[in-house]
Protein backbone atom coordinates (compact mmCIF):
# COMPACT_ATOMS: atom_id res chain seq x y z
CA UNK A 1 0.00 0.00 0.00
CA UNK A 2 1.28 3.68 -0.91
CA UNK A 3 1.89 6.11 1.78
CA UNK A 4 -0.44 7.92 3.08
CA UNK A 5 -1.47 11.63 1.38
CA UNK A 6 -0.77 14.29 2.31
CA UNK A 7 -3.74 15.67 2.49
CA UNK A 8 -5.25 12.62 4.53
CA UNK A 9 -7.20 11.72 1.59
CA UNK A 10 -7.56 7.99 0.07
CA UNK A 11 -7.05 8.07 -3.65
CA UNK A 12 -8.28 5.01 -5.50
CA UNK A 13 -6.83 5.87 -9.42
CA UNK A 14 -8.08 4.08 -12.76
CA UNK A 15 -5.87 4.13 -15.58
CA UNK A 16 -8.03 4.41 -18.92
CA UNK A 17 -7.33 4.53 -22.37
CA UNK A 18 -9.01 4.88 -25.82
CA UNK A 19 -11.11 1.71 -25.55
CA UNK A 20 -14.66 0.52 -25.57
CA UNK A 21 -13.79 -1.20 -21.96
CA UNK A 22 -12.84 1.68 -20.55
CA UNK A 23 -16.35 2.68 -18.92
CA UNK A 24 -16.40 -0.75 -17.56
CA UNK A 25 -13.02 -0.82 -15.94
CA UNK A 26 -13.98 2.90 -14.81
CA UNK A 27 -17.07 1.78 -13.03
CA UNK A 28 -15.35 -1.50 -11.12
CA UNK A 29 -12.65 1.23 -9.96
CA UNK A 30 -15.59 3.70 -8.64
CA UNK A 31 -17.19 0.37 -6.63
CA UNK A 32 -13.52 -0.30 -5.25
CA UNK A 33 -12.98 3.52 -4.44
CA UNK A 34 -16.25 3.52 -2.69
CA UNK A 35 -15.71 0.05 -0.59
CA UNK A 36 -13.06 1.44 0.31
CA UNK A 37 -13.99 4.80 1.20
CA UNK A 38 -11.21 6.47 -1.61
CA UNK A 39 -11.81 9.47 -3.84
CA UNK A 40 -11.61 8.20 -7.49
CA UNK A 41 -9.17 9.88 -9.43
CA UNK A 42 -9.61 9.14 -13.53
CA UNK A 43 -5.92 9.31 -15.15
CA UNK A 44 -5.05 9.28 -18.96
CA UNK A 45 -1.36 9.11 -20.00
CA UNK A 46 -0.98 11.08 -22.67
CA UNK A 47 1.95 9.25 -24.86
CA UNK A 48 4.50 10.47 -27.52
CA UNK A 49 6.01 8.22 -29.08
CA UNK A 50 9.99 8.29 -30.00
CA UNK A 51 10.74 6.68 -33.16
CA UNK A 52 14.26 7.49 -34.52
CA UNK A 53 14.88 10.78 -32.57
CA UNK A 54 11.17 11.96 -34.00
CA UNK A 55 8.70 12.29 -31.17
CA UNK A 56 5.18 11.91 -32.68
CA UNK A 57 1.70 12.75 -30.18
CA UNK A 58 -0.31 9.45 -30.73
CA UNK A 59 -3.39 11.79 -29.88
CA UNK A 60 -4.13 15.48 -29.15
CA UNK A 61 -4.33 17.04 -26.38
CA UNK A 62 -7.78 17.80 -26.99
CA UNK A 63 -8.94 14.11 -27.48
CA UNK A 64 -7.00 13.11 -23.92
CA UNK A 65 -8.83 15.73 -22.12
CA UNK A 66 -12.28 14.33 -24.02
CA UNK A 67 -11.92 11.36 -22.74
CA UNK A 68 -10.69 12.22 -19.30
CA UNK A 69 -13.94 14.34 -19.07
CA UNK A 70 -16.59 11.92 -20.92
CA UNK A 71 -15.75 9.70 -17.68
CA UNK A 72 -15.84 12.28 -15.51
CA UNK A 73 -19.48 13.63 -17.01
CA UNK A 74 -20.58 9.45 -16.72
CA UNK A 75 -19.64 9.16 -13.33
CA UNK A 76 -21.12 12.22 -11.94
CA UNK A 77 -24.18 11.56 -13.12
CA UNK A 78 -24.19 7.87 -10.66
CA UNK A 79 -23.68 10.14 -8.32
CA UNK A 80 -19.93 9.35 -8.06
CA UNK A 81 -17.35 11.97 -6.72
CA UNK A 82 -14.60 12.22 -8.95
CA UNK A 83 -11.46 13.84 -9.87
CA UNK A 84 -9.57 13.45 -13.60
CA UNK A 85 -5.78 14.01 -14.45
CA UNK A 86 -3.96 13.50 -17.45
CA UNK A 87 -0.18 12.93 -17.45
CA UNK A 88 2.57 13.18 -20.16
CA UNK A 89 4.42 10.35 -21.13
CA UNK A 90 7.60 10.22 -23.39
CA UNK A 91 8.33 6.89 -24.50
CA UNK A 92 6.55 3.07 -25.14
CA UNK A 93 4.07 1.65 -23.23
CA UNK A 94 6.53 0.73 -20.30
CA UNK A 95 7.47 4.64 -19.83
CA UNK A 96 3.65 5.17 -19.53
CA UNK A 97 3.24 2.93 -16.82
CA UNK A 98 6.08 4.48 -14.70
CA UNK A 99 4.65 7.56 -15.41
CA UNK A 100 1.39 6.68 -13.60
CA UNK A 101 3.15 4.77 -10.67
CA UNK A 102 5.55 8.29 -10.18
CA UNK A 103 2.28 9.98 -9.92
CA UNK A 104 0.24 7.21 -7.45
CA UNK A 105 2.87 7.65 -5.59
CA UNK A 106 3.44 11.33 -5.65
CA UNK A 107 -0.64 11.38 -4.44
CA UNK A 108 0.11 8.59 -1.93
CA UNK A 109 -3.02 6.28 -4.13
CA UNK A 110 -4.31 3.34 -1.99
CA UNK A 111 -4.46 1.30 -5.55
CA UNK A 112 -4.10 1.88 -9.00
CA UNK A 113 -6.97 0.01 -11.03
CA UNK A 114 -6.29 -1.14 -14.50
CA UNK A 115 -8.51 -3.19 -17.06
CA UNK A 116 -7.36 -5.89 -19.17
CA UNK A 117 -5.81 -5.07 -22.53
CA UNK A 118 -7.56 -4.91 -25.79
CA UNK A 119 -4.46 -6.86 -26.84
CA UNK A 120 -4.64 -9.75 -24.80
CA UNK A 121 -3.29 -10.79 -21.74
CA UNK A 122 0.26 -12.00 -23.21
CA UNK A 123 0.42 -8.55 -24.46
CA UNK A 124 -0.33 -6.76 -21.47
CA UNK A 125 1.71 -8.55 -19.01
CA UNK A 126 4.80 -9.47 -20.85
CA UNK A 127 7.72 -7.56 -19.80
CA UNK A 128 8.40 -3.97 -21.50
CA UNK A 129 4.43 -3.86 -21.17
CA UNK A 130 2.65 -0.90 -19.43
CA UNK A 131 0.92 -3.33 -16.79
CA UNK A 132 4.49 -4.88 -15.74
CA UNK A 133 6.38 -1.58 -15.33
CA UNK A 134 3.56 -0.17 -13.07
CA UNK A 135 3.75 -3.47 -11.07
CA UNK A 136 7.12 -3.19 -10.29
CA UNK A 137 7.50 0.75 -10.16
CA UNK A 138 4.21 1.54 -7.81
CA UNK A 139 4.78 1.42 -3.80
CA UNK A 140 0.60 0.89 -3.84
CA UNK A 141 -1.22 -2.35 -4.94
CA UNK A 142 -2.12 -2.37 -8.61
CA UNK A 143 -5.58 -4.37 -8.87
CA UNK A 144 -6.97 -5.87 -12.21
CA UNK A 145 -10.22 -4.88 -12.48
CA UNK A 146 -13.22 -5.30 -15.40
CA UNK A 147 -17.60 -5.76 -15.20
CA UNK A 148 -17.11 -9.16 -15.07
CA UNK A 149 -14.81 -10.54 -12.71
CA UNK A 150 -13.85 -9.86 -8.86
CA UNK A 151 -10.32 -7.42 -8.42
CA UNK A 152 -7.54 -9.27 -8.99
CA UNK A 153 -4.23 -7.89 -7.42
CA UNK A 154 -1.30 -7.26 -9.73
CA UNK A 155 1.77 -8.32 -8.17
CA UNK A 156 5.49 -9.57 -9.69
CA UNK A 157 4.90 -12.67 -8.18
CA UNK A 158 1.70 -13.32 -10.40
CA UNK A 159 2.36 -11.46 -13.57
CA UNK A 160 3.55 -15.38 -15.71
CA UNK A 161 0.19 -16.56 -14.20
CA UNK A 162 -1.89 -13.47 -15.64
CA UNK A 163 0.12 -13.27 -18.82
CA UNK A 164 -0.89 -17.44 -19.23
CA UNK A 165 -4.87 -16.30 -18.96
CA UNK A 166 -4.68 -18.53 -15.95
CA UNK A 167 -6.20 -15.58 -13.33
Amino acid sequence: MGAPAADGVSRVIVAVGADGRAPAVVDAAARLARDTGSVLEIVHVQQTAVVEEQATETETGEQARAAVVAHLDRVAAQGISAAGQILAGVGDHAAAGRVLARHADRVGARAVAIGRSPRGPLAQFTDGSFTTALTHAAHCTVVLVGPDTDPTDVTADNLETLRTGSI
